[in-house]
């Protein structure tokens, strides 16, 4: 434990001396005081002029009262203490008070104010160095104008405390599993139980790691083989995203490589990547004026070398592979671009080279020839015709040397079966890659042999990421020396800590980073929690309480697990140093690399072999097996006398598993839920989720109740508490009244899959609130005199809408509808098409377009700014649309399709117009949500279609129909439900046509360019030329073709066809390719 004196903080010392200067300078005033009424009024002159600069009113401080005033307070008193500097500018003092001025110095103040110079002076150069570069000069202050206030450098004042100071720097080094890890419980649980006293400081988290996501190295082995085994996405997780939660917390993320540590500055020296890594940074040494390192003058220049201050520091900075393909080396976009660079020589390579007989080796020489060189794996494996050659070399004599001989031939053997050659006793000496310029590289081995092969990957083991720590720090492996019991780092300083595979306590296994962390974690709140006491009672009065705190101690497991998949469904594996089959290898492992639990990494800091109870934390991997003895009962029930007990482990591991399986899938069932208690239909839901038949005879939405009974010592029985039923009440009840007829009611019912914090269904309390019973007055007599007694009404439920959203609906709504303002109006619809703050307003903006549609079909301008409203709202990219499609589409149809859409006031074009705009809406929301809703096409173009063959409906119907049709169904719509019907048609527009209303001719006319520009979508070929031509028969060519045309499509259509002079067109219509 540090001395007491050696802890006390630089604020605390300046406000001890603060005091001091304070009492010494009123002991100072006071004796001068004395002195002046003794002395000649030359001295009296003398004196007042010395004062002169301290009585000066400070104009230009305004802020007496805070920080800055109290710095100000206490240069004037430091000013007042001190001997004049302005003695050159006022008459000289007599003898007689110089002599009485030596008499105050010689009783032993000056020595006490030298003192005080001398520690005012140690936070000047701590303020100069840390937090304010002012330049360095002593406490007295020299002639001219350094007298003035301002450039006094003696700063004295209060250093704020409390919520106005600087928070204290928890620094993590590393965003791995370690580093998330520590992060994760720091922010959920260590900062809940800091600042115990009035006095204590804030604290700021801040991770520093050199790549923005993690990579899922567990997956690697394949990972590597091809891009679609374990996806990019899914390798690699970003980890800002997981720390979303801790939002209200001070902390940050900074993308950077930690170069050098320097103890006894307590400060890391980080080169930045990226210009939001330098904002950061920026933001966290706010007070410093610019990047200071140690390293070098010309790197504390750069603004990608940046030195941070620590309180304390976590170093989780790992271990990296001899292979860019299984490990980070930097930010995660190299990694990606080495596995993108082997996936592209895969598939020519003809031989690969694995080096390391390790689980990494064995894995990836494993998924290599299982996913490389046979093309099926189930029910029998095929090889297939020219495999690649896949050497493993081992330095060793059998693979896996750490595990258990057995489990290293099993592993041997496997790989053989695969087709992989194996050469034991080889090292790897010498690599030079593309020596010939074709891209293969030379090994040079141990056995003075060389091999020349396509791709090379060394699995040789990992080296701990420790350059940048002291060597004093570091052991002969470059591990970093840490206290084993504590998982400190006792030489470098306090509340300095290591975990993960850095350390030397690690065997570079994720198990022991996981059980590290809550030692460390629970250690750093014990010193956080010293160093706040000792803040609130600088001289010792908490040491009772320091004394308390007890640090836990880390007690290393030696048990072996480790998985070892080797081909598609089974592996090698040993878990709590037992033997484990192939397929349960899969099943932990293999069949995924656990890569579903990335994500949890990542958001919580969990541990991916963890198993999460509900007594166990997620750091714990330990599997509580179950108990051997069930498994011999059952066996011994169903006739099986005795059974080997590894077998019997075994099948109660597996028993295990398989319930962990079912119970997990279970309490997805109960979260999705929203509820907290686990009933018997979550369990059927996961047994039927995973092919096992369901429980029957438990259905029931409450929890079960169990009764325990003894049936011997020791020997408790659980029981079910059947509910006992009360026969003569239930006889006795009335009879319930027969239920109405069902009817559906549409509305909206959520936002973009999350339902509305609006109630828009009926909360529970609601749904169990009494019925009203609907009649005069809501009196029940008067209701049954009504005729209206078994009508029964729920009370109406309220829609809430904030005030800002009732203010913007009530201010858009009539701005749309605005004729006289075309600004006004073309704003509003910016504002819908852009805001991403209206998805709760989207219900009523359909609503009211419906309403306007219905009510206003007379109106041109009030239906197109209806459907500019919708257009508005489909652009809104931050808008969900798919379930409000059934509402929109029928006010798009009438529009199409309607009837009578406008009065005879309106021009013609406009009407023609709003059509042509609805058809092209109606259109958009086809394809954009025609995937999702198979019914959505067919039914627009059956209602087209119905409208089309109806002859009474006015050609402009017709015409909406035709654009319908031919925007929905394109080309085969045209032909299958247009073209049929267009010689039956004819007799309609040659009416239209004949007539001698100039309008109706004109709508005929519009309908007959609507035909036209349906046939032209069938048009391929170009236009057709030399109709002059003749047949053998004597006719023209021209003549017989115009017939056949007029036989097709009709007098009206087969002339304007053939008039076009298109010969796609006609080849299309006619169904073959004609030759002039």
């Amino acid at each position: 434990m540090f001395p007491v004196e050696t802890l006390v903080p630089a604020y605390c010392e300046e406000r001890a001396a603060e005091n001091d200067a304070k009492r010494l300078a009123r002991q100072q005033q006071q004796e001068a005081a004395k002195k002046q009424q003794e002395t000649a009024p030359a001295t009296a002159t003398a004196t007042a002029t010395q004062s002169a600069p301290t009585q000066r009113p400070p104009l230009s401080h305004t802020n007496s009262s805070g920080f800055l005033g109290n710095i100000f307070s206490g240069i004037m008193k430091s000013a007042s203490a001190t001997p004049s500097t302005a003695a050159s500018q006022s008459p000289t003092p007599s003898k007689e008070a110089s002599k009485n001025a030596a008499g105050v110095s010689a009783t032993g103040v000056t020595a006490e104010l030298e003192k005080l110079k001398s520690e005012q002076q140690q936070d000047v150069d701590y303020l100069g160095k840390y937090i304010v570069p002012f330049p360095p000069t002593s406490l007295d202050a020299s002639a001219g104008d350094d007298t003035h206030p301002r450039r006094q450098s003696n700063i004295k004042g209060k250093t704020p405390t409390g919520l106005g100071a600087e928070p204290l720097n928890i620094v993590i080094l590393g965003a791995s599993f370690g580093g998330l890890s520590c992060a994760h419980h720091f922010l959920d649980y260590t900062i809940t139980k800091l600042r115990t006293t009035s006095t204590a400081p804030n604290y700021r988290l801040i991770i520093i790691s050199p790549s923005t996501h993690i990579y899922w190295n567990i997956g690697a082995p394949r990972a590597l083989v091809g891009p679609g085994l374990i996806k990019h996405e899914d390798a690699f997780i970003p980890i800002e995203p997981g720390f979303h939660r801790h939002r209200g917390h001070q902390f940050t993320i900074i993308q950077g490589e930690c170069k050098t540590m320097d103890k006894d500055a307590r400060t890391v020296t980080v080169e930045l990547i990226g210009s939001t890594a330098q904002r950061r940074c920026s933001q966290v040494n706010k007070r410093l004026s610019k990047a200071t390192s140690p390293i070098s003058p010309a790197e504390s220049n750069n603004p990608k070398i940046q030195t941070i201050g620590y309180h304390a520091l976590i170093m989780c900075t790992g271990s990296s592979a001899h292979s860019d393909l299984l490990s980070l080396h930097g930010p995660h976009l190299n990694t990606i671009g080495a596995l993108n660079t082997f996936h592209s020589k895969v598939d020519g390579a003809k031989s690969i080279v694995v080096c390391g007989g390790g689980c990494s080796g064995v894995e990836t020489a494993g998924q290599l020839a299982t996913f490389l060189n046979y093309s099926s794996h189930f029910p029998v494996r095929r090889r297939i015709k020219n495999p690649k050659k896949i050497f493993l070399i081992t330095g060793s004599d059998r693979c896996l040397p750490l595990l258990k001989p057995k489990v290293g031939q099993k592993a041997e053997k496997m790989l053989k079966n695969l087709g992989v050659e194996i050469k034991h006793n080889i090292r790897v000496t010498g690599v030079k890659e593309d020596f010939d310029l074709t891209g293969q590289s030379k090994l040079e081995l141990s056995d003075d042999t060389e091999m020349i092969t396509d791709l090379y990957i060394p699995c040789t083991g990992v080296g701990p990421n420790s350059q940048y720590a002291p060597p004093s720090l570091r052991d002969a492996r470059d591990y970093i020396l840490t206290n084993g019991e504590t998982m400190r780092v006792d030489a470098a300083g306090p509340r300095t800590y290591y975990i993960g595979d850095v350390a030397s306590y690690s065997h570079n296994y994720v198990l022991d980073v996981y059980a590290a962390v809550p030692v460390v974690m629970h250690n750093l709140l014990n010193d956080l929690i010293a160093h706040e006491l000792r803040l609130a009672s600088p001289y010792g009065g908490n040491q009772e309480k320091i004394d308390a705190l007890e640090d836990e101690v880390y007690v290393q497991r030696h048990v072996d697990s480790q998985l070892c998949p080797i081909s598609r469904f089974g592996g090698v594996g040993i878990l709590v140093d037992r033997s484990i089959p192939r397929y349960m290898v899969h099943r932990l492992k293999g069949h995924d690399y656990r890569v579903c639990k990335a994500n949890n990494v990542v958001v919580n800091g969990g541990n991916p072999y963890a198993i999460k109870t509900a007594m166990g934390n997620k750091y714990e991997a330990a599997m509580s097996v179950w108990n051997p003895e069930n498994v011999t009962d059952v066996a011994e029930s169903i006739g099986i006398a005795s059974l080997n007990r590894e077998v019997v482990e075994h099948l109660a591991r597996d028993v295990e598993f398989r319930l962990s399986e079912v119970l997990n899938e279970a309490l997805k069932f109960m979260r999705h839920a929203k509820r907290t208690t686990l009933t018997t239909q979550d369990i059927s839901q996961a047994l039927r989720l995973l092919d096992v038949e369901p429980l029957y005879g438990y259905e029931s939405t409450r929890p079960l109740r169990f009764g325990e009974a003894s049936i011997g010592p020791g020997q408790p029985l659980f029981y079910v508490e059947d509910e006992e039923a009360d026969l003569e009440k239930l006889i006795n009840a009335p009879l319930p009244k027969v239920p109405r007829e069902i009817s559906f009611t549409g509305h909206w019912l959520a936002v973009e899959g999350v339902q509305p914090s609006i109630p828009q269904n009926p909360t529970p309390a609601q749904g169990q609130a009494e019925m009203a019973a609907r009649g005069p007055s809501g009196n029940s007599t008067l209701a049954a005199l009504s005729g209206n007694d078994n009508q029964n009404v729920r009370p109406p439920i309220k829609h809430v809408l904030s005030k800002e959203l009732q203010l913007y609906f009530d201010r858009v709504a009539p701005a749309i509808m605005d004729p006289s303002n075309e600004d006004y109006r073309n704003a509003a619809f910016a504002s819908l098409k852009t805001d991403t703050g209206i998805h709760q307003l989207v219900p009523y903006f359909v609503q009211f377009v419906a309403d306007k549609v219905t009510h206003n079909l007379k109106s041109i301008f009030i239906l197109t700014s209806s459907m500019q409203l919708v257009a508005a709202l489909l652009d809104n990219q931050s808008l969900y649309m798919a379930p409000y499609v059934p509402s929109i589409v029928p006010s798009v149809l009438t529009c199409l399709i309607g009837k009578h859409l406008s009065s005879s006031a309106d021009k013609l074009s406009t009407h023609f117009a709003l059509r042509d705009f609805s058809a092209s809406l109606l259109s958009s929301i086809a394809r954009r949500y025609g995937p999702s809703s198979s019914t959505l096409k067919p039914r627009i173009a059956r209602s087209c279609l119905s409208a089309f063959l109806d002859k009474s409906k006015p050609f402009g119907t017709h015409y909406g129909a035709l654009l319908g049709l031919t925007f929905i169904a394109g080309g085969t719509g045209v032909r299958s439900l247009i073209l049929p019907n267009l010689t039956a048609y004819d007799t309609v527009l040659k009416t239209g046509l004949e007539d001698e209303n100039a309008g109706k001719k004109d709508q005929a006319e519009h309908v007959v360019q609507a035909i036209f520009r349906a046939l032209s979508t069938l048009e391929e070929d170009a236009v057709l030329v030399g109709m002059s031509s003749t047949s053998q028969n004597g006719h023209p060519e021209g003549e017989a073709l115009k017939e056949r045309l007029v036989e097709s499509l009709g007098e009206v259509m087969g002339q304007r066809v053939y008039e076009s002079g298109r010969q796609g067109l006609i080849n299309a219509v006619l169904e073959r390719d004609l030759t002039v």
